[in-house]
């Protein structure tokens, strides 16, 4: 389908790629943008999460694709007033199913669309994925979560929607000739963000070199022993906190893993030693596919693959007395956040409002004090 109209970058994920680092670089300069001809249009994640995400999945709950069509259209005539180029970014697009891309896509439809998926091969993402998925009240096991998704099973269906890089661009890129379909490979050293920036920024046209860059890390990832501790911590809250959405993300995401865990940074958690070769020829599946689809690949298409010479394993075993630790000083981090929380001084209470009484009494008194008895 001919698209004439305006040109809307679309980047749906993958996860764990460099996202947060290359949305905080876009959403901390949108002057710096606008100068460059290109609108953020969503200016935040958690508007974009409430404006397009939640409604998004609520249209896979019920079906009905009424809510989201009125969001399409009044989404497309901001698009149009806009007369800039426009980019849309949201790593969790990436494992909706066809449906729910279906209803994006068609809103999209009077625009120049061109798609951007972000990926790292599994031996480096299936290590970072399983942390964050404890992050969100995950609580199968390491080596299990591993085997699942060797197996192909049942519990990997969500890890594989995310991280298929060939089955997700068969689904958002159906209406899409190749050429519009831009593949950025994580450069292999795996801390050049700066490079994985200039390698979006160049497919977008952005000057790189006229955004900051982060001061300090984002979406830190937890240790083996700091992820373990929240896994069973997810076990042990039963059936409180249930929505990870709500009730979780407060009291455990902002409060714990972020208020503690996170400004600890332990080891990197390193792929379970015996998967590697595995993961090598997976890797190598998904590279012959994206080749062979046509589309435009950034970076390196060998880093779609790990070096087999280079690439650290271990054992996923942590001993309690590590775990031990890490619970101890998040007890004690937690103790001390909630001391601080209450030494914050109340707001001094509103005064009451005066009526006619209170004046009559408060005349009557001064009256006492200065007439004679």
């Amino acid at each position: 389908m001919l698209r004439m109209g305006a040109k809307v970058f679309l980047h749906i994920g993958t996860r764990k790629s460099g996202t947060s680092y290359v949305q905080w670089a876009l959403r901390d300069t949108p002057e710096v943008l606008a100068g460059q001809g290109v609108d953020l249009t969503f200016r935040t994640r958690d508007g974009q999460v409430a404006q397009q995400l939640n409604p998004l999945r609520e249209f896979l709950r019920t079906g009905d694709p009424a809510d989201m069509r009125e969001r399409n259209a009044a989404l497309a005539e901001r698009i149009r007033a806009s007369g800039m180029t426009q980019l849309i970014t949201l790593e969790d697009l990436a494992e909706l199913p066809r449906p729910a891309v279906d209803l994006v896509m068609e809103g999209l439809s009077e625009f120049d669309v061109e798609l951007i998926v972000t990926m790292r091969h599994w031996a480096s993402v299936i290590p970072s994925e399983w942390q964050q998925s404890v992050k969100e009240r995950y609580t199968g096991g390491y080596l299990d979560y591993v085997q699942a998704i060797r197996d192909g099973s049942a519990e990997a269906e969500v890890f594989l929607s995310r991280q298929d890089v060939p089955a997700i661009l068969r689904r958002w890129g159906a209406a899409l000739a190749p050429e519009k379909i831009h593949v950025l490979v994580v450069p292999s050293d795996g801390g050049s963000n700066r490079h994985l920036l200039e390698l979006f920024c160049g497919i977008v046209g952005i000057d790189a070199s006229t955004l900051r860059s982060p001061k300090a890390r984002i979406n830190s990832s937890l240790s083996l022993p700091q992820a373990e501790m929240l896994r069973r911590v997810n076990i042990e809250l039963g059936d409180r906190l249930p929505d990870r959405f709500t009730t979780y993300a407060k009291g455990v995401r902002e409060w714990l893993t972020r208020g503690s865990l996170m400004k600890h940074p332990g080891g990197k958690i390193l792929l379970p030693t015996g998967y590697e070769q595995w993961c090598a020829e997976v890797a190598a599946e998904h590279r012959d596919a994206i080749v062979a689809m046509g589309v435009n690949v950034v970076g390196d298409v060998a880093d779609m693959v790990p070096d087999l010479d280079r690439l650290e394993t271990a054992d996923p075993v942590v001993p309690d007395e590590e775990i031990a630790a890490h619970a101890v000083l998040t007890i004690a981090d937690m103790a001390a956040m909630h001391w601080d929380e209450r030494q914050v001084p109340a707001a001094p209470a509103a005064p009451a409002p005066m009526t006619m009484g209170r004046l009559a009494r408060g005349v009557l008194r001064r009256a006492r004090r200065v007439l004679p008895g």
